[in-house]
């Protein structure tokens, strides 16, 4: 059955694993169960219902998922990267990560299942997903020039910031994104408030939470 997406704005979220063709096979199946993990709890750690369709994952390390509610995309992409941060097996230079392309805009077409859906939301992320460079991780991209412009800065500030990131301050900040009090995380952590702040300072966690908002903003003015 088709659903009718009348004027509305979605957000399609497209990404791969970088350099999963390094992954052993217990490596493969620990990462799977880490990104389907981060799938399910998106919705319970905004605690609003975001997804129009959930998370799928296909070609054995790429995945989608479509947001009716594209205020929350950028968080989501965080904390799904975030969390194969987070779960890093082995040193920082070969940290799981994940490479994210988010469309902004219109369906027209929607029975759904992402995979048989049409709109230029999914012609914004899954096709600009293969044009991403190397170094980029991260992009954002609609109909509208000048937002994608300022994304193309923002996106790529944000993956410099968290290609420096230990797994301790991908947890941290994967913690800190259900916006939980910094006494609660030093509980969560078994460490001092002070050491939670740290975590949260050399992350760049204040940045990150700016660029949220500017994100939010400029999607209400679409």
């Amino acid at each position: 059955m088709i659903k009718k997406t009348e004027n509305k704005t979605y957000a399609v979220i497209t990404g791969d694993i970088v350099n999963s063709s390094a992954l052993n096979n217990e490596q493969r199946t620990r990462m799977l169960s880490v990104l389907k993990t981060s799938f399910r709890e998106i919705e319970p750690t905004f605690g609003k219902k975001i997804f129009a369709s959930d998370f799928t994952i296909f070609r054995g390390d790429s995945f989608q998922g479509v947001l009716s509610n594209p205020s929350y995309a950028l968080e989501a992409a965080i904390y799904i990267r975030a969390a194969l941060k987070a779960a890093n097996p082995g040193p920082r230079k070969n940290m799981w990560d994940a490479r994210i392309a988010i469309g902004i805009g219109k369906i027209s077409y929607f029975p759904g299942k992402g995979s048989e859906a049409e709109g230029e939301a999914f012609h914004f992320s899954g096709p600009m997903l293969d044009t991403l460079k190397k170094t980029r991780k991260l992009h954002i991209f609609s109909s509208k020039s000048d937002f994608n412009k300022e994304m193309n800065v923002e996106c790529h500030l944000l993956d410099i910031l968290m290609d420096k990131w230990s797994a301790n301050q991908a947890a941290v900040v994967l913690s800190a994104l259900s916006k939980q009090h910094q006494e609660i995380l030093a509980k969560q952590f078994s460490v001092s408030q002070p050491a939670i702040q740290k975590r949260l300072l050399y992350g760049g966690y204040s940045a990150i939470e700016d660029f949220i908002e500017r994100y939010k903003e400029l999607i209400k003015r679409r």
